[in-house]
């Protein structure tokens, strides 16, 4: 059996106040039945064990009881997201600490973990894409491909927009016509600094606008100049020089725009979280879930029986 409540000050007070006037009642009666040297009859105290089972089930039905299961069907709702994160070098830039890669992976968990019934895919781009996790709602495997995430991944290259954009129309409008899971509500979520080697097509663009999904791009990094750390050094160009790295808003803000989409800033998770909770296109799924039942009727329906016997039954205090 499962309680619900636990006991608080009110029915330890409930309880209490019984005992004691219980006791001063039998004290009293025993007092009497000396003075008049006999004794209380036995049925008195049958009356105290019939209250005191009025009070306890009373006391037991405010506990909420639950025992036995049934099944029963729970409406979920759920998103569908589909990141994209760019593991680009300038990613390894530790302008917000301990780098912008590893902030992208602490929002990604903490959007997991506050949508639980959602389904989160994973893939990475640079000078190409890779997709390292189907949609799935498998959270403990999704973390573990999330922590596989590098700049290593394609080798400390910079981020080609051209390649990896068109490669991600390609695997979007792929799901969009294979997967009907797509159709519930799709959220793509692209994790970038803007540095790009090359500039994402416009034409590019104008297929990925058309595809039935929401864009949202997250800006990381700061827009204050940092170096770019590699192994016990710094990433120089040829002549030497300290490669330099800073978050372009404006690039970013600007692709948002061309995708008809939204753009925040990696530490405003908050307001992206605000944004994506008001998103039309719910999909609504049915879960069938095994319920306990709060039984507190059939003690209530027991205080109330002894009750009436306690009321309906008179006995004899004491015999003289």
């Amino acid at each position: 059996m499962i309680w619900i409540y636990t006991l608080t000050w009110q029915e330890w007070l409930l309880g209490s106040l019984f005992l004691l006037f219980s006791a001063i009642y039998i004290y009293r009666l025993n007092s009497i039945a000396k003075h008049l040297k006999t004794t209380p009859h036995t049925r008195v105290y049958l009356k105290f064990i019939l209250r005191t089972l009025v009070i306890g089930c009373a006391i037991a039905a405010l506990l909420g009881p639950s025992f036995g299961y049934i099944k029963q069907d729970q409406l979920v709702q759920s998103k569908n997201w589909y990141i994209y994160v760019d593991v680009s070098n300038s990613m390894a830039s530790q302008d917000v600490p301990p780098s912008r890669l590893d902030d992208v992976k602490k929002s990604i968990v903490s959007l997991s973990e506050k949508y639980p019934n959602d389904l989160f895919a994973l893939s990475a781009f640079g000078p190409s894409l890779q997709t390292l996790c189907p949609l799935t709602s498998d959270k403990d495997a999704y973390n573990l491909f999330l922590s596989h995430l590098s700049v290593n991944l394609f080798g400390h290259a910079s981020s080609n927009g051209k390649v990896s954009f068109q490669q991600i129309f390609q695997d979007l409008h792929g799901l969009s016509t294979t997967d009907k899971k797509v159709q519930s509500s799709p959220i793509v979520l692209i994790f970038s600094d803007g540095e790009f080697h090359t500039p994402v097509l416009s034409s590019t663009l104008s297929l990925l606008k058309s595809l039935p999904y929401h864009f949202i791009i997250v800006g990381t990094g700061s827009t204050i100049p940092s170096p770019i750390p590699t192994g016990n050094s710094f990433l120089k160009d040829s002549d030497g020089k300290k490669v330099m790295t800073q978050l372009d808003r404006v690039t970013l803000k600007q692709l948002a725009s061309d995708l008809k989409g939204s753009y925040f800033d990696a530490h405003e998770l908050y307001k992206l979280e605000q944004f994506t909770e008001k998103l039309p296109g719910i999909s609504q799924v049915k879960d069938a879930k095994q319920t306990s039942m709060n039984k507190y009727f059939y003690f209530l329906v027991l205080s109330f029986l002894f009750m009436m016997i306690d009321i309906l039954v008179t006995v004899k205090t004491m015999t003289i």
